[in-house]
C-alpha cells in the first residue's frame, strides 16, 4: 500500500500480506486463520485465531535464531527499528550480490538499516559483501526474499556471520514500489519472549 498526504510526505508499506496464499519457506508451518466467533453468524463480536511459523512472511530474526545466547527478539533494543535506511538495488542477470555491488551506497549513518531489492528469489550474499555489510555499522539488514542464503548451502553462513555480528536480519520484504536511495524505516517485530523471530509491519518513509 502506497499512503501520501498533503506535506508530501510518501510512505511505502514494504510488508507482505499474511494469508494461505503467501510463500511458505519449504518445511514450515502452513498458515491458518480460524474463526472463534463470526459477526456473520450473529454472535455479536468478531474473534479470530491464527497459527504460523515464526518466519513466515515479513519477519525478522534476532541473533537467537543461529547464535547460542544470542539475543531474542524481545531482547532487541528498539532504536534499531525506528531510523535512516538505505535500498540498495541489486537487480540483474546474476546471482551473487558481491561487495562491490554494494559498498559503493553504503552512507555513514543510513547504512545501520540496510535493505537490499533483488526481485528474485535466489540471489545471496557473498562472503565479501557481509564482510562489506558488517564493517559498515549496519544493525539490521532486510532483503526481498525469502532466504539471503545461495541456495542448496544448509549450513547458512550468512544468517551466522550476520547474527554474530549483533545485525538483525528481515526477510521477504515487499520492495517492489521503493528505488534505491536514503528513507527513513520504521517496522519493530512483536516482543515475542524467548522466540528467535517474529513478524514486522515494516514501512519506508521519503
Amino acid at each position: 500500500m502506497l499512503i501520501s498526504n498533503s506535506f508530501f510526505v510518501m510512505i511505502y508499506d514494504i510488508s507482505i500480506p499474511l494469508s494461505v496464499n503467501t510463500e511458505l519457506y519449504p518445511g514450515d508451518r502452513p498458515f491458518k486463520l480460524s474463526w472463534e466467533s463470526e459477526l456473520k453468524a450473529g454472535l455479536g463480536f468478531a474473534l479470530s485465531s491464527f497459527e504460523m511459523s515464526s518466519h513466515f512472511g515479513t519477519h525478522i530474526d534476532a541473533p537467537s535464531h543461529f547464535i547460542k545466547g544470542g539475543l531474542t527478539i524481545a531482547e532487541l533494543p528498539p532504536d534499531i527499528f525506528y531510523g535512516p535506511a538505505i535500498v540498495i538495488d541489486c537487480q540483474g542477470d546474476y546471482k551473487a550480490i558481491s561487495s562491490s555491488m554494494i559498498a559503493p551506497f553504503l552512507v555513514y549513518g543510513a547504512s545501520t538499516r540496510i535493505l537490499i531489492k533483488t526481485m528474485d528469489k535466489d540471489k545471496y550474499l557473498t562472503s565479501d559483501a557481509v564482510d562489506a555489510i558488517i564493517s559498515s555499522g549496519c544493525k539490521l539488514l532486510g532483503i526481498d526474499q525469502l532466504c539471503l542464503e545461495e541456495p542448496e548451502d544448509d549450513s547458512f553462513p550468512v544468517h551466522k556471520a550476520l547474527l554474530s555480528a549483533g545485525i538483525s536480519i528481515i526477510e521477504c520484504l515487499d520492495l517492489s514500489r521503493v528505488s534505491s536511495g536514503q528513507y527513513l524505516y520504521s517496522g519493530a517485530p512483536l516482543p515475542i519472549v524467548g522466540a528467535e523471530a517474529a513478524p514486522v509491519r515494516a514501512f519506508l518513509i521519503d
